[in-house]
Formats: C-alpha cells, sequence, structure tokens
C-alpha cells in the first residue's frame, strides 16, 4: 500500500460527517412524538410532578438531617459513589445535586424513590409524596 507523503495529507480536503448535514424531516412525526417530549407533560413517576415546597422539604430534611439520615446516607441509599459524594459536599445544596444526578439515570423514578425512603424508615417523607399523588 502507498503511503503519502506529509504534502499530499495536508491538501486532502476534510469529509464533514453525514450527521452534520441538517434534515428537512422532523425526528418525528407530529402523531408520533413520544409523551415524553411534550410540551407540560406531567408524569407522576417524574420528580416534576411534584410540588416545589414538597421537593424542597426532602431537601431540607436531609440537608439538615440527622447522622443517618442526611444527605451522605441518602446518597448511600441511591448508589451515589463516594467520588460523586464528596463532590456533592462541598456544594451547598447537596440532597438536590444528589437527586438530579440520581434521577436522570435509567430506570430511577419517583415510585423507586420513594421506596427507598420506605425501606430506610423516612416514612414521614414517604407519607408526604403520597398524599399529593391523590
Amino acid at each position: 500500500m502507498p503511503v503519502a507523503s506529509p504534502a499530499q495529507m495536508v491538501f486532502e480536503p476534510l469529509r464533514q460527517p453525514e450527521i452534520m448535514v441538517p434534515s428537512r424531516q422532523p425526528p418525528f412525526a407530529p402523531n408520533q412524538i413520544p409523551p415524553s417530549m411534550h410540551f407540560n407533560h406531567l408524569d407522576p413517576t417524574s420528580f416534576d410532578f411534584y410540588p416545589l415546597n414538597l421537593y424542597k422539604e426532602i431537601c431540607s430534611t436531609f440537608d439538615h438531617g440527622p447522622p443517618l439520615k442526611d444527605a451522605t446516607a441518602l446518597a448511600c441509599w441511591l448508589g451515589i459513589t463516594v467520588n460523586e459524594n464528596r463532590a456533592f459536599e462541598k456544594k451547598e445544596n447537596q440532597t438536590d445535586l444528589i437527586i438530579q444526578s440520581w434521577k436522570v439515570r435509567r430506570g430511577n423514578t419517583v415510585d423507586k424513590f420513594v421506596q427507598i425512603l420506605d425501606t430506610n424508615g423516612m416514612t414521614q417523607l414517604v407519607d408526604k409524596i403520597g398524599a399529593c399523588r391523590v
């Protein structure tokens, strides 16, 4: 196989990847847009479905909680790595960062979060979240 000289390599035209070419067709036909992409779509398995004051109460409970019921414990319950948690410990809203990091992982829903809280004895929060589902 012949080897190109450096001069030949310099003058070779650059190639653009095909994904850079704009497409005139939307990724979904209008009637095929998944519900999770609808504007203002409220999904009870999403934290966005619940009132902001409830979310703030959850964060406050763990941010100011006693040992073994604090943000570090929550991170452990949710399977957050030690390195991730160290980065969160230096921030002001540690619990919010922990929940935000956890909820974007595949398969994590409010139901799973409630189950984890219930398993670890946080029944007051479980009851408050359940009351919002009615």
